[in-house]
């Protein structure tokens, strides 16, 4: 079997993350042994980069951090601006999973800032929609509609369908954030739509996912359907800190059909898997929702020692100094005017989609065209 070269290692590494990080880990260590033997520093920084993103998926934080700074490291070394950006780009992507969302802000405008310079266009999306993503979370709405619309215009010119799907599903976290469920279901569809055409299992789940939360308002039995299926993509394609993201939905909807016994054994499920992986932010949400199904059985002790943990995680994450810090560095000029992101707010993101009538059959998305 002849010799595999480092950069077909790392693309390797790359094509198996979302499928299986375990794997891509592994190839990713590979990549970076036979860089180090070979003095290879672009590809010793792409390598460690490959590492990060694996340990990422994971939810091994310390190890991702570390892989992603030593990253950054050599890509300046070898003076590699698009890898060091790249390098900056997982920095923030670990942080916001840790619910670092200031760090994670500077890390992503890092990344922009170097993608601009070097006219990094598919880089530069990327680094819209993460912002984006950082906005939302915030609850700067506008602010983040604003960068998923110029991410989702300059993913549709460049031809990459994988990322202009997850900018649809973006914009349909922040259409739903702002209670506009119709134009939220509509992106989410639209996400769901061209996973299936690409084969995504992945991010058909969450896709999934998220029409489920929107069917549970008028139809919970339904979305109750569509959970199921989300789950077993999810277990599927082993993403654990999704499958936890599912069960707490799962709990949530139980509880609010009055079934508080099978809620909290469903919450306790996605309270399991969270400590497994670095999901604070799910964690967060599931022990709000499993002392409220605790206190509804009638165990006001174990309600309240549930209610105490949501409480101190939350205030761990969620500070003021955190807070001044976002809005510090949020005031970043604009790029430029944003037309994409007015046409956003004044009409739905496809026209082709339409809401599920109330009476229909458990509603799992378009079938896929291809």
């Amino acid at each position: 079997m002849p010799v595999r070269s480092v950069s077909e290692l790392n693309a390797e590494s790359e094509r198996l993350l979302d499928s299986n990080p375990g794997q891509a880990l592994a190839v990713a260590r590979n990549a970076l042994e036979r860089a180090r033997e070979g003095g290879d520093a672009a590809g010793e920084a792409t390598a460690l980069n490959g590492m990060a993103a694996a340990y990422r998926l994971l939810g091994v934080p310390g190890p991702a951090t570390e892989s992603a700074r030593l990253s950054i490291e050599r890509s300046v070394a070898a003076g590699d601006e698009r890898g060091e950006a790249q390098g900056y780009n997982t920095l923030g992507l670990i942080a916001a999973d840790s619910g670092q969302l200031a760090d994670g802000l500077e890390h992503h405008l890092r990344a922009l800032a170097i993608r601009e310079r070097i006219g990094d266009r598919p880089g530069i999306s990327y680094s819209l929609n993460n912002l984006g993503n950082i906005y939302r979370a915030t609850e700067q709405y506008v602010k983040a509609l604003d960068y998923h619309a110029r991410a989702l215009a300059l993913k549709i010119e460049i031809g990459d369908q994988r990322s202009e799907a997850y900018s649809h599903h973006n914009i349909g976290l922040v259409y739903r954030a702002m209670d506009d469920m119709v134009r939220a279901l509509a992106a989410f569809g639209r996400a769901l739509e061209i996973r299936e055409e690409i084969g995504d299992q992945w991010g058909e789940a969450s896709s999934l996912n998220a029409i489920a939360q929107i069917q549970a308002i008028t139809n919970p039995r339904d979305a109750l359907a569509i959970y199921e299926r989300t789950l077993a993509l999810r277990r599927a394609v082993g993403d654990q800190r999704g499958e936890s993201s599912t069960w707490k939905n799962i709990g949530t909807l139980r509880l609010q059909m009055g079934d508080p016994a099978r809620a909290a054994a469903d919450l306790q499920r996605a309270l399991d898997l969270t400590a497994q992986v670095n999901a604070p932010l799910i964690r967060i949400e599931t022990l709000e929702h499993l002392s409220e199904a605790e206190a509804a059985r009638g165990n006001y002790a174990a309600a309240l020692e549930r209610y105490r943990e949501h409480v101190t995680l939350k205030d761990s994450l969620f500070n003021q100094e955190n807070s001044d810090r976002i809005r510090s560095a949020g005031c970043r000029p604009r790029m430029k005017p944003s037309a994409a992101s007015s046409r956003l707010r004044c009409s739905s993101t496809s026209r082709r989609w339409r809401r599920p009538r109330a009476s229909a059959k458990p509603w799992c998305g378009p079938a896929s065209s291809s």
